[in-house]
């Protein structure tokens, strides 16, 4: 049990909140962004996020993506359109790539 974890490692406690305020310091940039950002803004950091670590291709199907996004697959749909014909991202069928996470992340609000 984790009870029993934090008692043969007190350093795993310590790991152990530092990841829990990860998670939570995630979760509240994401709900902030939710209700403060445009579509586009929420797609674009997103889309960066994932990015992250040299990762192009979004592990996630459109619909998927719209659902953690808080938005319909139509706005989704309509966001990557636009982004792909700046140059931004690649649609082709159900596969979605970043080409450029600099620009996505430098788009006016």
């Amino acid at each position: 049990t984790l009870r029993d974890t934090v008692r043969e490692s007190p350093s795993a406690m310590e790991e152990f909140i530092i990841a829990l305020v990860d998670e939570l310091n995630d979760a509240y940039e994401r709900t902030a962004e939710l209700g403060q950002r445009s579509s586009r803004e929420r797609v674009a950091s997103c889309l960066v996020r994932f990015t992250q670590g040299g990762k192009r291709r979004v592990p996630l199907l459109q619909r998927d993506l719209a659902e953690h996004l808080g938005m319909a697959p139509e706005t989704l749909n309509r966001v990557l359109h636009e982004f792909a014909r700046k140059g931004l991202v690649e649609v082709r069928g159900r596969k979605l790539s970043v080409l450029d996470p600099e620009g996505l992340a430098g788009l006016p609000s």
